[in-house]
């Protein structure tokens, strides 16, 4: 009988160590890089700018007087590529308004390309000579979700930025991040296209063509791979709805001219910082604007503000070759639920999508669900509630929700196991090793009266 017991014991034992067990996964890079020794790289691909991305232009001259008029700035001090500067915002046409030269293409150019055709233009003109043009990144990032010890979006501040350096910044893979099938998708042209990547493999990770990123790619990933590429549903830019805030910013020949059209605070010009001062836009959608007067801004968006003020100011002859910048003030999206960083976030460009959001926020915690996630957005007088299920590709992509609007609100549920967590021993019935025990409990039992 003790021998009996002894055998009943040690299977329970021996079954609650194996509901511990996990099956181990290959965690080495490069395993094949001893025999590779040197690996031939595809060609480099460097960042080019496109319609949305933000840039800062710095024009340094010999006369400071000449320098300010083609560097958009802020009170006294020339921009700069810090969070308080300004920045042009590539339009739907590929286009920046530029002093003097007025609109210039950017769009599919380098940042050294834009660089070197401004020096050259001014110079060209005869507006300027031995000039010095810096040309940087503003606000253009990369996204990493998924098994990373840190998601989140990551900036972009070089014209290179690797597969490898966006794992790195993302904290390396935790040790259940699956390294032979990394997942990138990247937006080209009106679809979204996806690319698998092997870590283990040092050839093709180097070949790939999306080792070189570029700006809002997303790291990771699911049932992609049977789609491959998606086509995305048609865009919807963010427009001005009463309540909004926007700062308006115009840029001409005499300071004292510009002073006038823009808002100061005190004896700086407007910024769009948060001590700088914004229009609000009215419940009849107008704002009021210096000498053109109640202008409506509702149902457009940031550039068709500009380009409609820029006229106005040409037409009625008070300003001549003027650039007009629209920033949002104040103006973005909350998350709530299971996510690692909820909160309300802002928005700084015309399309944040819902994936951003998430990625904002930390990325969904363990215990979120996936396939349901909500988002309700108020249109006209009513709040309308979408459902996403973030592990269907072509149904979150083509989602109405997929491109966010300001004061959305995404909330992310708690999937059956979290919920059951707010009960005593709720998941504690789902668990092998429950049973496993309840099993050698039983037997134990058993044998004891026989």
């Amino acid at each position: 009988m003790m021998r009996k017991l002894f055998l009943t014991s040690l299977l329970g034992v021996v079954l609650a160590f194996l509901a511990g067990c996990t099956t181990p996964t290959d965690l080495v890079y490069f395993q094949d890089i001893d025999s590779l020794k040197t690996i031939k790289m595809a060609p480099e691909q460097k960042i080019v700018f496109r319609p949305e991305d933000k840039l800062t232009i710095f024009v340094k001259t010999r006369d400071s007087e000449i320098s300010q008029l083609f560097t958009l700035t802020s009170g006294n001090n020339a921009l700069t590529n810090s969070t308080t500067g300004r920045a042009y915002t590539v339009d739907s046409k590929g286009e920046i308004d530029f002093p003097e030269l007025g609109r210039i293409r950017v769009a599919g150019k380098t940042r050294e390309e834009v660089a070197e055709y401004i020096e050259k233009e001014l110079e060209n003109r005869r507006l300027v000579n031995n000039s010095v043009v810096l040309v940087d990144y503003r606000n253009m990032g990369y996204n990493v979700l998924g098994e990373v010890k840190k998601p989140g979006r990551y900036e972009i501040t070089k014209d290179h930025v690797t597969l490898v350096e966006a794992i790195t910044e993302a904290g390396d893979l935790t040790i259940n991040g699956l390294r032979t099938n990394v997942l990138v998708m990247r937006k080209e042209g009106d679809e979204m296209k996806s690319y698998r990547v092997n870590l283990l493999d040092s050839y093709s990770l180097y070949n790939s063509p999306v080792y070189r990123l570029q700006q809002d790619d997303l790291v990771y990933f699911q049932d992609i791979d049977s789609l491959k590429t998606i086509k995305l549903a048609e865009e919807q830019k963010i427009v001005f709805q009463p309540e909004d805030k926007l700062t308006i910013f115009v840029k001409t020949r005499d300071s004292e001219i510009s002073q006038l059209f823009t808002l100061t605070s005190g004896n700086n010009s407007l910024t769009n910082s948060t001590t700088g001062r914004a229009y609000t836009v009215d419940s009849k959608g107008e704002i009021d604007f210096p000498e053109l007067g109640r202008i409506r801004v509702a149902g457009k968006t940031r550039e068709e503000v500009a380009e409609y003020i820029e006229k106005e100011l040409e037409n009625r002859r008070l300003v001549n070759n003027s650039v007009v910048l629209v920033d949002y003030r104040n103006m973005g999206y909350n998350v709530l639920g299971e996510v690692k960083r909820p909160g309300r976030y802002e928005i700084t460009k015309d399309h944040v999508t819902l994936i951003e959001a998430i990625t904002e926020a930390g990325d969904l915690t363990i215990n979120g669900l996936r396939t349901n996630v909500l988002v309700m957005r108020k249109e006209g007088e009513e709040m309308k509630s979408y459902r996403v299920n973030l592990l269907d590709s072509y149904s979150l992509y083509n989602s109405p929700v997929y491109r966010l609007q300001q004061d959305d609100l995404i909330y992310v549920e708690p999937n059956p196991k979290r919920l059951r967590e707010s009960t005593v021993n709720g998941n504690n019935m789902q668990t092998i090793g429950f049973w496993a025990s309840a099993l050698s409990f039983v037997l134990t039992v058993i044998n004891l009266f026989k």
